[in-house]
């Protein structure tokens, strides 16, 4: 009996070692990470801080941007079939600040091929990252001469040159949040711009899994609770489900 027992358990490990998913390196995750990344000439990088363990086959890196419209989230899957990790198409941002920080704002590139615009599409507030939202930015994309990032915000889209691949991040919800986390400050500004949602510093990130959602909490400097939840991955790199809270905490 007690034989039996020791095989079976023996087995149970030798499975769970053989299904285990490998840890993403620093090597990989910095490769990954570059290849989003559009060097604008001010000689700052995206700079890799932590890497979560891996929960169902995915893990989240946490990343000093080298810009504000650059993600300091970003998600890697594993793919059993290819063993090895891909970097998601939708990456994340978490923390907004009136305040001015050290990341750099694309806009100050004056007179450069890297400066940036933000623009709006008929006057139209952009209520969701639906389907519709998706579908403009994929005939943009095909449409445009030069690769570009188009990051759509509640009233506008923002867009710059884009790295090796493309990225997205779905900030339409961000006005909301700041009228919401920071009323007074943001009541004031323009609705059309970016250059007012600054990135405040990710002190601590958390990635789990419970009740068949993957759950990302990000703490931030100025106090914010970032919490974005989803239920897997489709096959375009968007997050399934993604839902978005920000509370305070102390």
């Amino acid at each position: 009996m007690f034989k039996n027992i020791f095989i079976s358990s023996a087995l149970l490990i030798c499975i769970s070692i053989i299904s285990c998913t490998p840890k993403l390196t620093q090597e990989v995750a910095r490769t990954g990470i570059f290849k989003i990344y559009c060097d604008p000439g001010s000689g700052i990088a995206p700079k890799v801080e932590k890497i979560l363990d891996p929960v169902n086959k995915l893990t989240a890196v946490l990343v000093s941007p080298p810009y504000r419209e650059f993600p300091n989230i970003i998600l890697f899957q594993y793919s059993d079939k290819l063993k090895k990790w891909q970097i998601i198409y939708e990456c994340l941002s978490a923390g907004i600040t009136p305040e001015t920080s050290e990341v750099l704002d694309l806009h100050t590139l004056k007179k450069s091929k890297y400066q940036s615009i933000d623009f709006q599409v008929r006057d139209w507030k952009i209520n969701s990252f639906n389907d519709k939202t998706k579908k403009l930015i994929s005939l943009f994309n095909k449409n445009v001469k030069q690769p570009s990032i188009l990051i759509p915000y509640t009233f506008f889209y923002h867009m710059h040159k884009a790295g090796a691949i493309p990225y997205v991040i779905d900030k339409t919800g961000y006005y909301d949040i700041a009228i919401q986390s920071m009323e007074k400050q943001y009541q004031s500004y323009p609705k059309n711009s970016c250059m007012m949602y600054d990135l405040p510093k990710i002190l601590d990130l958390k990635l789990e899994f419970k009740k068949d959602k993957y759950i990302i909490t990000a703490l931030t400097m100025n106090w914010q609770k970032w919490i974005f939840s989803f239920t897997g991955i489709d096959d375009q790199g968007y997050l399934i489900d993604k839902k978005i809270s920000v509370t305070a905490y102390k």
